[in-house]
């Protein structure tokens, strides 16, 4: 290759200022990579692991292990720095007005400004300066060859005219491609959008192959498939099927032998790929022939077939199943359908209620936008149910009662017998997700449920509802037993098992105790307000306190004497909200009400609890020796009851005590204690909350295993999806990263705790998180952004009365904008020493 005019420092710098804006570490493109970034500026690959190291030292770029498109390990890809950005913006601005002459394909020369060539040739302004030669040449011809396409052979209306979402559709069949299977089988019911999909994927994954896209009609014959894959195999130089036609067309017999043409496919093929479209219309003589094309993939190392269709059936031989990937075609997700919703128009709120009611089919989409129901009832009634028989449309009347996934057992254990479920199957009416995972396409659940009578529906939601029960999956047979009208059974088994879901289902938990109180009748109120007491602790994890207080509150009102226990736990959850919002001496208060039914109350763990709280609260208001006989009263009857549990956090109360005193080594015995209480009794909450504690202990001693422990604890809270937990561990983290002069670092962590925080409502948290901002943003000298935030900070914990927060956030604005240069910090020293009181919205 000639001699460029551009440098290889100057080339790579421009390459990848194509990508400066990448920001995925799980999808990179391979021009990223050292290979890729060869192929683009025509360097050779061995020459390119010096240029990227000079520029590496020049600090213009930097490198990092990402999942590159189309590779199954992680690779080294490279990206700019903002110096490096900078620099490459200053290469493109010199070289704006540069004279280049294109040269085209008749050899003519014309001479134009380098910031031209975009729009007077379609070549990008980077893709044109790289391939400039010594001379400020551009050839055309060279640059179009190499962008030379595969020949897709497509029929004519056969076009993306809108394509909405699909992407992790589109990613697995990218995959597909470039694995060892061979066979691709796309199934799905009408309209999903089978065929746009193919479309799309050929044009943008498959520009490197060859592909014949055959759409199979029912009056589309063997023999006239046969013509389109000769006419395909001559477009790209191959016209050995071709001849033999037309020899046959001219002999006087005029009969495919059908052996020779197989052996002339066979012959014919080299990395192509065949696509069959709606396979379903297919005559029995073109099943035979795509049967028989099918068993040549063996033979040829990069032939593939992809099938595609509502119903594929015996088309693929048992012997190339093992050869098959099967994808099946789903509705748009919600964002998806919303997103193809509102290009038409269609208000938000119009648009939500459609997808609702229709799910994400496209054709159906297209239909309710227009509100052109009667079309869409044919179609489903028509399309879909009129072809099912009798047992098919029984099955399909009880899977339309779920509102999940399913089992097939669930349908066999209620005497639907399996070739009734195969044969749902293969109508692409039953989907089977995973491994015995079924599920079923909204619209047509949705049709089948709203045409039940009201009497099967109550005998199906029974039938679901003892079977998810049996099975112990207790939400669903809530669900169930909810809507079969069997309200005292839902309630007795949500109030007994809820609690062990609450982390990772807490809406779910909520929306079931809000439907069994819709549905009870004036005058069934035994088992109420436990409902509110359930609705409460849904709030209280996630983290939205005013909304658990007012639930807990109306469980303690409507308390009619019966279950102390639970009352009680409610008025310690009560108490704990209290303490949430800064409100010391009310939960302290409230505490003191369970305290007098001590001797009514048999669950002691409550009462454990009852003096934990105490001991938190009277720590925070400064009696600190009060707080500590709280706590050793929580352990002593903790280890009365072995309630673990109840010990670990006992522990845990001490350890905090002992780290506001600066016994630092104390604080850590005691944490340690606590959690191998809290492992042995399986609670992950309480383990990741100890293992975090310990890591602020150790972030007192500027001690780097701190944030071993916090990471440890961030995959617990991770695992149980306790987004509270997450939140205050990425502060922590985002403090620790400020210590080790990690700011990038600290920046991500803040902004993740911030959005936590934010979406749970959690103010006296995000007071905190505000803080940490103002701390960051004067290490970095920016004093007045950095007193916007402890502004903000202190703003916020002035109105939920946290006086905490105020005095922890002035201290450190007084410390930080005195420290990096800030005079004027005698106002937060005020505030900090309870010499000045903040009731309002301040500006200082």
């Amino acid at each position: 290759m000639g001699r460029k005019y551009l440098n290889n420092r100057m080339r790579i710098l421009l390459h990848l200022s194509k990508y400066s804006s990448f920001i995925d570490e799980f999808n990179a493109p391979v021009e990223l990579t050292q290979e890729g970034i060869s192929n683009s500026i025509g360097v050779g690959r061995n020459n390119i692991p010096r240029e990227l190291k000079k520029l590496m030292n020049e600090d213009l770029i930097y490198v990092k292990k990402c999942h590159v498109r189309g590779v199954r390990n992680k690779r080294s890809v490279y990206l700019l720095t903002r110096k490096g950005i900078s620099e490459a913006n200053k290469i493109k601005d010199e070289l704006k007005e540069l004279p280049v002459i294109v040269v085209d394909s008749s050899g003519n020369r014309e001479t134009h400004p380098l910031k031209d060539i975009p729009k007077d040739y379609g070549i990008d302004f980077v893709t044109a300066a790289i391939n400039l030669d010594k001379n400020r040449n551009l050839d055309l011809v060279g640059i179009l060859r190499r962008r030379e396409k595969a020949f897709h052979s497509i029929d004519e209306n056969l076009i993306v005219r809108e394509f909405y979402g699909r992407k992790e559709e589109l990613e697995e069949m990218e995959k597909w491609a470039k694995s060892n299977k061979k066979i691709l089988i796309l199934s799905g019911i009408s309209g999903i959008g089978k065929t746009t999909l193919l479309l799309k994927f050929v044009k943008e994954r498959l520009k490197d192959r060859n592909v014949l896209f055959i759409k199979i009609e029912n009056w589309k014959s063997a023999d006239g498939i046969i013509h389109q894959i000769a006419g395909f195999f001559s477009r790209i130089g191959i016209p050995k099927i071709e001849k033999y036609l037309r020899s046959v067309a001219l002999s006087e017999e005029r009969n495919l032998n059908w052996n020779n043409v197989i052996l002339l496919i066979k012959e014919s093929l080299r990395d192509e790929i065949f696509i069959f479209d709606t396979v379903e219309n297919a005559d029995t003589e073109t099943k035979k022939l795509i049967r028989k094309i099918i068993d040549l993939v063996n033979s040829k190392n990069n032939f593939k077939v992809i099938l595609s269709g509502t119903e594929i059936g015996d088309i693929v031989p048992p012997s190339k199943l093992g050869w098959v990937k099967e994808l099946k075609i789903v509705e748009l997700k919600e964002e998806d359908a919303l997103d193809m919703l509102r290009q038409y128009g269609v208000p938000e709120d119009k648009a939500l209620k459609i997808i609702s009611t229709v799910g994400g089919n496209p054709l159906l989409l297209h239909l309710a936008k227009d509100q052109n129901y009667p079309m869409m009832r044919r179609f489903i009634f028509e399309g879909i149910l009129k072809t099912l028989n009798k047992e098919e449309r029984e099955a399909l009347e009880f899977i339309s009662v779920f509102r999940k996934n399913f089992k097939m057992n669930v349908l066999l254990l209620n005497n639907f017998e399996y070739f009734i479920i195969y044969s749902l199957i293969n109508k692409s009416i039953l989907l089977e997700m995973e491994y015995e995972n079924f599920t079923v396409h909204r619209i047509i659940k949705n049709f089948v449920y709203e045409h039940l009578t009201e009497e099967k529906r109550k005998k199906y939601h029974l039938m679901a509802a003892r079977y998810y029960e049996e099975n112990g999956d207790i939400l669903e047979a809530v669900y169930h037993y909810t809507y079969a009208e069997k309200l005292m059974r839902a309630n007795i088994l949500l109030s007994e098992n809820y609690e062990k879901y609450l982390f990772t289902s807490s809406n779910e938990i909520r929306n079931l105790a809000l439907e069994i109180l819709n549905r009870y009748d004036k005058d069934v109120d035994d088992y109420e307000w436990k409902l509110y007491g359930i609705i409460g602790d849904t709030y209280y994890i996630s983290g939205k306190w005013e909304e658990a207080l007012d639930n807990y509150k109306k469980a303690r009102f409507l308390f009619k004497g019966k279950d102390l226990d639970f009352y009680a736990k409610i008025v310690v959850s009560i108490s704990e909200v209290l303490g949430k919002m800064g409100k010391y001496e009310e939960a302290i208060k409230t505490l003191n009400e369970v305290l007098k039914k001590i001797n009514g109350i048999r669950d002691e763990s409550i009462i454990s609890r009852a003096y934990y709280i105490l001991g938190v609260m009277s720590m925070k208001i400064g009696e600190k020796d009060e707080a500590k006989d709280y706590i050793l009263e929580a352990i002593k009857i903790a280890e009365r009851s072995s309630d673990l549990k109840s010990i670990g956090y006992a522990y845990n109360g001490l350890g905090l005590i002992e780290r506001d005193e600066g016994n630092l080594e104390e604080a850590i015995s005691y944490f340690k204690k606590a959690r191998e209480y809290f492992e042995l009794y399986g609670d992950l909450s309480g383990l990741a909350n100890v293992i975090r504690n310990i890591g602020l202990v150790y972030y007192d001693l500027y001690d780097d295993i701190a944030e071993k422990y916090y990471r440890e604890a961030l995959r617990i809270s991770q695992k149980i999806g306790e987004k509270w937990g997450i939140g205050i561990l990425y502060l922590s983290m985002a403090n620790w990263s400020m210590y080790k002069e990690k700011f990038f670092d600290a920046k991500v962590y803040l902004k993740k705790s911030e959005k936590i925080f934010e979406d749970l409502d959690a103010p006296g948290e995000l007071a905190y998180v505000y803080n940490s901002f103002g701390i960051f943003y004067a290490y970095l000298g920016n004093k007045e952004r950095g007193k916007e935030y402890f502004d903000k900070g202190i703003n916020l914990a002035a109105r939920i009365g946290n006086e905490r927060a105020i005095i922890d956030i002035s201290k450190d604005a007084a410390e930080y904008l005195r420290k990096y240069g800030y005079a004027y910090v005698e106002e937060y020293e005020k505030i900090a020493k309870g010499k000045k009181k903040v009731v309002a919205i301040v500006n200082i």
